[in-house]
């Protein structure tokens, strides 16, 4: 299993956990999940995948054995086909007597039906019964009430939703750097804006967030095939392919 092949490779270096969450700024439940087992405490397998290959790489592991380990933990198990319910010779025995008995329950009934209409007894009663004349009343025309004009619905258009770029604007004037960041991907991010605490969050395609500092950003993605990042207006370009994690130091400098 990954879980156990990461954490007997950090005991056996000495880690703490918590102490590699802080350098790979990591979640540290989401390492320990990892390491038991539990992926459903984590977020989607794009995210997973990046999480298990960082920390496969700093524990100086090859990252594809350990990505390996989790795609055969994860993958649904095949059924024998020789295990296959066997419910078709009594299924088809019950539809054989079906239609053996069926004929036979009609045949019965429709006896039973026609000595029933046709005994003597019945002939004789019917032929006794006085016939009822029933005086017919000429129908009236009832006057159908008037159709009320229907008044016209107004019909409202769907409300959408706007999303508001998120700005931050701690220091006093305009911040010299933007940094814009598009998902064209489900997309997970921690950001450090000059030297505040780290914000970590999640965008789904189509989301755009826009920061601002005074000195410059530091920048990880879990997914940067599924991003585009613009750096004071201008584009930075391919950051990586689909599931790869990438770090970015964005100031003066850049």
């Amino acid at each position: 299993m990954v879980g156990e092949l990461l954490r007997k490779a950090r005991e056996e270096a000495g880690k703490d956990l918590k102490e590699i969450s802080e350098i790979l700024k990591i979640r540290h439940d989401y390492l320990r999940a990892i390491e038991e087992g539990d992926f459903k405490q984590l977020p989607e397998e794009v995210y997973i995948k990046g999480y298990i290959r960082e920390y496969a790489e700093f524990l100086h592991i090859d990252p594809e054995i350990t990505l390996s380990a989790y795609i055969q933990q994860t993958s649904p198990k095949q059924i024998d086909k020789g295990e296959a319910p066997t419910k078709v010779t009594s299924d088809h025995k019950k539809s054989k007597t079906i239609y053996i008995l069926l004929p036979l329950v009609l045949v019965v009934l429709g006896l039973i039906l026609f000595f029933a209409l046709h005994s003597p007894k019945k002939e004789h009663e019917l032929s006794q019964t006085p016939v009822k004349t029933e005086k017919v009343i000429p129908s009236q025309t009832v006057k159908q009430p008037e159709e009320t004009p229907e008044m016209p619905v107004e019909i409202k258009e769907p409300l959408t939703d706007t999303v508001t770029p998120t700005k931050n604007n701690e220091n006093i004037g305009e911040p010299p750097h933007t940094l814009t960041i598009v998902a064209t991907d489900t997309l997970w991010l921690l950001i450090t804006i000059d030297n505040s605490a780290p914000k970590e969050m999640i965008l789904k395609i189509g989301e755009t967030v826009t920061f601002q500092a005074q000195e410059g950003f530091s920048l990880k993605l879990g997914n940067a095939g599924g991003a585009k990042v613009l750096f004071d207006g201008k584009d930075i370009g391919n950051l990586g392919g689909k599931g790869q994690v990438v770090k970015l130091n964005l100031s003066d400098l850049f």
